[in-house]
């Protein structure tokens, strides 16, 4: 360099510069004022007080033997009728979500059959809460309380979520109100890991614990991502938690808010996971995303090009995982709302744009193969968009009942929904076959007859 002087002279005026800017922003102790840039104290001053404790109580049904339930889902003998339901209570977290009209998000499964609920807020007030609606199969529930003052979360982008990021639960986990807790995002999509009968979860590090069900899950910057909603393991550090997504989590509660109810309908493509013979006998560069089974007659599907084993890999522009992940993206859409699909076929990836529609689907009849005697007669079938009980329980439909046949003679009826078969909770009638032959004796079905839960014993 032809002036060394010079660049050692405007080198050493840079770094006295950069001294001076640090010494006036942060005074002689920056050295530790430093250390605070990765404290969540200032987000969470204005998170903690957007999120509430809740505590519900009410009733709910107990399972009755099925020879007493009549055709309506009443229970017949009076002495049943009498001991067929018991008190219960509840406790979650829940996060305010809209100050002006008092709206609280949380879990479905925290006030499930509740007729009284208390709110209580970050400043110690209790208020009554009134629950607008709850939708079982994504267990999202809206709570509004009439109240003033009160702050609300801001809504942040669950789309936007990467693995890797760092976030925050906060709720009452054990009763401890204003507990904040921080982790990160290890996974996105995760499906088949809980009771939700459409899950697409994010999948948190952070230890959820008894009561943080409903809490918020907030990213750095205070905006509500996700609800949190179960875990797996021990209330421990072996613990996995996951969390709704705050989008699909949106869309379900905005329907609750405008109507009460979540009403669902689809598109008329039946999916299955796309399995590792699949992907190997059809050649496919990928090994995730939803098969196309068949498609409904008069849907939407039906009027597009796609066919049998093509693959659907997209949704809205982000990828699927699975079929289960596809299924609940497609039942968070509202009826009438547009959805775009990317769509494998043909050794090329397509866009279909569509609207979700109220669809009445019939499902395949699949009667209870012949070696499985004990219930000969019966027919099944899944639970498909049309019906009153899809999205609200797991299970299979009873489709028909041979008259005179075994499966009459215990008491099964057209229109029951089989939850369980023994321990193992139901989703395809393929799920009830195998579960019914891995029965060496007697085992228990466990069913729902017009939402009165019931069960019969079936000999073998």
């Amino acid at each position: 360099m032809r002036f060394p002087k010079l660049a050692a002279v405007i080198g050493t005026m840079a770094v006295l510069a950069s001294a001076t800017l640090v010494w006036k922003t942060y005074g002689p102790n920056w050295f530790v004022r430093d250390v605070n840039f990765i404290s969540f104290a200032p987000m969470l001053q204005n998170v903690l007080p957007a999120v509430v404790s809740i505590k519900a109580s009410g009733t709910r049904k107990l399972p009755v033997p099925l020879a007493q339930l009549s055709s309506d889902g009443q229970v017949n003998d009076p002495v049943f009728a009498a001991g067929s339901e018991e008190m219960t209570t509840a406790g979650g977290s829940g996060s305010i979500i809209d100050a002006k009209r008092g709206l609280i998000y949380t879990n479905a499964h925290v006030v499930k059959n509740s007729m009284e609920v208390v709110v209580k807020l970050a400043n110690g007030r209790e208020v009554a809460g009134r629950v607008l609606g709850a939708d079982a199969g994504t267990d999202v529930a809206v709570v509004q309380i009439e109240a003033k003052n009160l702050t609300a979360l801001p809504f942040g982008n669950s789309d936007k979520l990467r693995v890797g990021d760092f976030i925050v639960i906060a709720g009452s986990p054990y009763g401890l109100a204003g507990t904040a807790k921080m982790g990160m995002v290890s996974a996105l999509m995760r499906s088949d890991v809980a009771p939700e009968i459409f899950e697409s979860f994010i999948q948190i590090d952070a230890v959820i614990n008894p009561g943080n069900s409903g809490g918020a899950m907030v990213t750095t910057r205070g905006e509500l991502a996700g609800v949190v909603a179960a875990s797996i393991g021990n209330a421990g550090e072996t613990s996995i938690g996951f969390v709704i997504p705050i989008n699909m989590a949106r869309s379900i509660a905005d329907q609750i808010v405008a109507g009460g109810v979540v009403r669902r309908g689809g598109i008329g493509f039946a999916v299955q996971p796309l399995s590792p013979e699949i992907v190997k006998n059809h050649n496919l560069p990928f090994a995730k995303g939803a098969v196309i089974m068949a498609i409904a007659p008069n849907s939407a599907a039906s009027k597009t090009e796609f066919t049998e084993w093509d693959v659907i890999v997209g949704v809205n522009g982000r990828p699927i995982e699975g079929a289960s992940d596809y299924l609940a993206r497609i039942a968070s859409i509202p009826i009438g709302k547009p959805v775009a699909l990317e769509i494998y076929s043909k050794g090329r990836v397509k866009k279909l744009k569509v609207v979700i529609d109220d669809l009445n689907v019939a499902p395949t009849p699949m009667p209870v193969p012949g070696d499985l005697k004990a219930l000969a007669g019966l027919t099944l079938g899944m639970l498909l968009p049309g019906v009153a009980e899809y999205g609200m329980l797991r299970g299979v439909r009873v489709l028909s009942v041979a008259e005179n046949s075994p499966a009459a003679l215990i008491g099964l009826a057209m229109g029951d929904i089989i939850t369980k078969v023994g321990d193992t909770v139901i989703a395809t009638p393929e799920d009830a076959f195998a579960a019914m032959r891995s029965k060496s004796g007697s085992f228990r079905v466990d069913v729902s007859r017009r939402g009165q839960p019931a069960f019969v014993d079936v000999a073998p």
